[in-house]
């Protein structure tokens, strides 16, 4: 199942139109229209990630369904909402920024020819 396949199904599951949709995702109903005709669209990861919050579901449904990963159910971050997928990134930045900082041990060694 494609992208716009998966969009149509959740979308006619809870018996939303187009516009209702696009009113509780910020994704323009014109748009959601393109992605549920053209099965074959890869929309943007802020896209999904606005489609996922509005349908309650976990991000990697749709990334699956727009072939943007080949195993979903492999992924630690299934069950994860958008939000806290944004969450564990924004912790894993600042833990890398404070090594960067600290100027940890996994930084590279600049040789004397540099």
């Amino acid at each position: 199942m494609g992208v716009g396949a998966k969009i149509r199904q959740l979308r006619e599951d809870r018996e939303w139109s187009q516009t209702k949709l696009a009113m509780r995702s910020g994704v323009t109903r014109s748009y959601i229209s393109l992605m549920e005709l053209r099965d074959d669209t890869h929309p943007r990861t802020d896209v999904l990630m606005k489609l996922a919050g509005a349908f309650e579901v976990p991000l990697e449904e749709f990334y699956g369904a727009a072939g943007y990963v080949k195993e979903v159910d492999n992924l630690c971050l299934r069950d994860d909402t958008p939000q806290q997928i944004i969450e564990r990134i924004k912790h894993e930045l600042l833990k890398l920024e404070r090594l960067i900082i600290a100027g940890g041990d996994d930084t590279p060694e600049k040789s004397n020819n540099d």
